[in-house]
Order: C-alpha cells, then sequence, then structure tokens
C-alpha cells in the first residue's frame, strides 16, 4: 500500500492531489476513478484538518485489478461518518443548513466504507470499484 503521511498544520491539498494522482496513474488507473478519489480524499482530508483536531493523518492507497482503496487514518475526535444522516437533502440548496453534504459525497462516490476506532485512532477504508 502506498502511504503519505500528511501534517494538518499546514499541508497543500494540490500537491497532495498531485501525489495521489501520480501514483494512480502510474498503476494505470482509469482518469475518472482518480478524479472520484481525488474528491473523496480532499472531502476526507479536510474534515480531519478542520474538525478532528488531528496533528497528522496517514493517506494509504492501493489498487488492484478493478478497485482502489482508500484508508485514513488519523488521532483526531472519534467520529464514524457512516453514522451522520445528512439533513434536509429534500429541500432547496438555499434552504439546506451548512455541513454534511461532503459526507454525502462521500457515501455515494464510493462503492465501499467501514470505519473503525481502535487504540485511539480513527481508521476509514473506501473501495471505488471499476472494470479492470
Amino acid at each position: 500500500m502506498w502511504h503519505l503521511d500528511i501534517n494538518t498544520g499546514n499541508f497543500s491539498m494540490t500537491e497532495v492531489a498531485q501525489r495521489i494522482a501520480a501514483y494512480l496513474a502510474e498503476c494505470r488507473c482509469p482518469e475518472g476513478i482518480i478524479f472520484a478519489i481525488h474528491l473523496v480524499v480532499e472531502e476526507l482530508l479536510t474534515n480531519v484538518a478542520c474538525h478532528g483536531h488531528s496533528p497528522e493523518i496517514r493517506l494509504g492507497i492501493e489498487m488492484t485489478a478493478g478497485h482502489v482503496l482508500l484508508e485514513v487514518v488519523d488521532s483526531g475526535v472519534p467520529f464514524n461518518p457512516l453514522e451522520y444522516e445528512v439533513q434536509g437533502l429534500d429541500q432547496a440548496f438555499a434552504d439546506r443548513e451548512v455541513g454534511g453534504m461532503g459526507i454525502y459525497l462521500v457515501k455515494e462516490m464510493m462503492d465501499e466504507l467501514s470505519y473503525t476506532y481502535k487504540d485511539g485512532k480513527n481508521r476509514l477504508r473506501a473501495v471505488k470499484q471499476f472494470a479492470p
């Protein structure tokens, strides 16, 4: 598994995205999947950095025939995004409360999600499948 350790105090999402794209392109990942992984990673890293209060995030990515596995590990506030219920999806955008749409995006874009909290670490695993 490819890993990237990210300091949440001073990371560049552009640099992170470039490194992810380079790794996935080297693995011959389809462009549409690279785009989906980029959006999901940006959302997850932003949430951890802004709300999780973790000094560091470990991002792991592994590509095999037909899927990309993404793992985000942090030592921040315990939070299971799979239990978060997005409110107001049936409301007009202007009438909705701010927040939650990023988690909704992650749930919609990925094919499998799992979460554990163990030994002071949040661990979110996400799988995106594609035709090899």
